[in-house]
């Protein structure tokens, strides 16, 4: 049992995922890791995928040893961060649709060339400042557009993965401002989506989330999460900085 309040992070790296919390001990921080779980991705038919699933159970199984730790009562909120770049989609009632493709999936082949027949590359980074890489959200959503086979038009939303997890937690449904902007297609001057870089893709504007800032509060964990790990109704999920590396800085 902790003596006082106890902050846990959920922190999901590309290759792992920790839960770690934060506690006074003797009137300075402390540190510790309850748990520690891999994150691997699977190919399946020549595409390559997050097993969100298994990334799911990590969380809760480490939130649950937390509990066993601390106590429910001593556990005051939860913060997400993970990688940027990759989403998925979900339906009117907040259900993944599909699996999360890989941000090394080989889909965004050629998708840069592709785009730059709708608009330049001076356009795109003048939006949104951002170097062009095959992972990022912007070439993944093309290739998403052009797919036939795309679960795009059954989508409500679109989530980033760590605003995946938040609903998960609390069927709140929002996109941290942090990592919206690794999606490059978010203009961090006007702090809203590029209508721009939405037409360039044909991407439907209303499958975009609204958006959220750092220190939101996103309400209690839902009921069946507290059953699962026995925290209590007491404990609130409150937005951090969603990628990983706006979190390190912060």
């Amino acid at each position: 049992m902790a003596d006082g309040a106890v902050f846990l992070a959920v922190d999901l790296g590309a290759g792992s995922g920790r839960i770690i919390a934060g506690l006074m001990l003797g009137g300075r921080l402390s540190l510790e890791e309850v748990y520690r779980f891999e994150n691997e991705p699977f190919e399946e038919g020549g595409n390559l995928y997050w097993d969100f699933e298994k990334l799911w159970a990590g969380v809760v199984e480490g939130l649950r040893l937390s509990v066993v730790r601390y106590g429910a009562e001593s556990i005051c909120s939860i913060g997400v961060d993970t990688w940027g770049v990759d989403y998925g989609f979900i339906d009117k009632n907040g259900k993944l649709l599909g699996k999360i493709r890989h941000y090394r999936d080989p889909r965004t082949k050629n998708m840069y060339e592709d785009l730059e027949k709708r608009v330049s590359k001076d356009v795109i980074f003048e939006k949104t400042g951002i170097q062009f890489m095959n992972i990022n959200t912007l070439p993944q959503m093309r290739a998403e557009v052009k797919n036939p086979d795309s679960l795009l038009p059954l989508a409500d939303q679109f989530l980033m993965v760590p605003d995946l997890i938040n609903l998960s937690l609390t069927g709140q449904a929002f996109c941290e401002r942090t990592n919206a902007s690794t999606t490059q297609f978010y203009n961090p001057i006007k702090k809203d989506w590029s209508r721009t870089l939405f037409e360039a893709l044909a991407l439907p504007l209303d499958v975009a989330p609204k958006f959220v800032s750092p220190g939101t509060d996103l309400g209690i964990v839902k009921a069946s999460i507290r059953d699962q790990t026995g925290l209590s109704s007491e404990t609130r999920v409150v937005t951090v900085g969603a990628h990983d590396t706006a979190s390190a800085v912060a």
